[in-house]
This record gives structure tokens, sequence and C-alpha cells, in this order.
């Protein structure tokens, strides 16, 4: 799961500055308590696999400003985001279509 490339259609996500708002750990700010709550979700996923990509995918400068914008503007999307982490990584990974066809 988000092996060496993230779907990069339109974004490259493995590449540039981290802009987002909350990109350094313990920041404060909006976006900074889900990223906390990201981390916990990630320590107790019981998929090995998963738990690694949420740990990649904070690691990503792309990935975490996508997710940046959702946490500090969407509380909905953020919930969803954290009740089904996998569906993100898959997001990121292979592109919404993959996950909406």
């Amino acid at each position: 799961m988000l092996g060496k490339a993230v779907y990069d259609s339109r974004v490259d996500f493995r590449v540039g500055p981290e802009t987002g708002r909350c990109a350094a750990r313990g920041r404060s700010g909006p976006g900074s308590n889900e990223w906390e709550r990201w981390r916990q979700t990630a320590e107790k996923e019981a998929d090995p696999a998963l738990a690694a990509a949420m740990q990649a995918i904070e690691a990503l400068p792309g990935a975490r400003r996508w997710l940046d914008a959702i946490f500090g503007n969407s509380p909905f999307l953020t919930r969803l985001a954290l009740r089904d982490p996998g569906i993100v990584a898959s997001v990121l990974e292979h592109g919404p279509d993959h996950n909406l066809g």
C-alpha cells in the first residue's frame, strides 16, 4: 500500500515544500488535533500495511497538504477520513476514479 508512486495525475504528492498549516509535528492551529487523532488511529490499526501507509501519508508533503485542507475545512470529511483511512490511502495511491468507479 502506498508504494513508490502516489497518485499524481494532477498533483504530485511525492515532492514539494511543506506548506500546509500543520505540516510540522506539534504545530498548533487548524487541523493539528486531527493529525494527533490520525496518529492514534494508525497506532491502533490492526492491518500493519495500512498503519504503515498512514505513517507514509503523514510524511508526504503533498498528501499532508491535502489532508490539512480536509482537516481544516470539513468536519464531515475529517470524520470520514479518520473512520476509514484505507479509502484515504487508496485515493492517494490510485486516484479518486479508482475508488468511485
